[in-house]
């Protein structure tokens, strides 16, 4: 192992040290990286699991009107929740319809991508 290896290593670990005692005062779940991602040169830093993320870009459900327009002036209506989107974009051909809307962010505070109607 050469020099420039070894000090990478020793960063790496001072890095996974640091972000422990870090996650420890958060009292966040500790994630240990991988064998792998301690040996590659270009390893990123792996986020904290956050419970406000959902668990894919894609939410399915039965589009309606807000009934709280201070929320937004659609609701999705999921399995799981009531999703509010406030949005200019016209979507009234969808309403009472079952669609896929996607995003980016998180459930509390997203970009919406689009509406589309889902195919069954």
């Amino acid at each position: 192992m050469d020099k420039q290896t070894k000090q990478m290593l020793a960063w790496v670990g001072a890095i996974v040290i640091a972000t422990r005692s870090k996650q420890k005062e958060d009292g966040k779940k500790i994630e240990t990286p991988s064998q792998e991602n301690t040996n590659n040169s270009e390893s990123q830093k792996q986020p904290a699991t956050d419970t406000t993320k959902a668990s894919s870009d894609i939410w399915s459900g039965n589009l309606k009107t807000s009934d709280a327009t201070n929320k937004g002036n659609l609701m999705l209506i999921t399995a799981e929740r009531t999703i509010y989107i406030k949005t200019s974009r016209d979507y009234n051909s969808l309403i009472g319809k079952k669609v896929r809307v996607s995003y980016s962010g998180s459930l509390q505070s997203f970009v919406l991508g689009d509406i589309t109607l889902q195919e069954d």
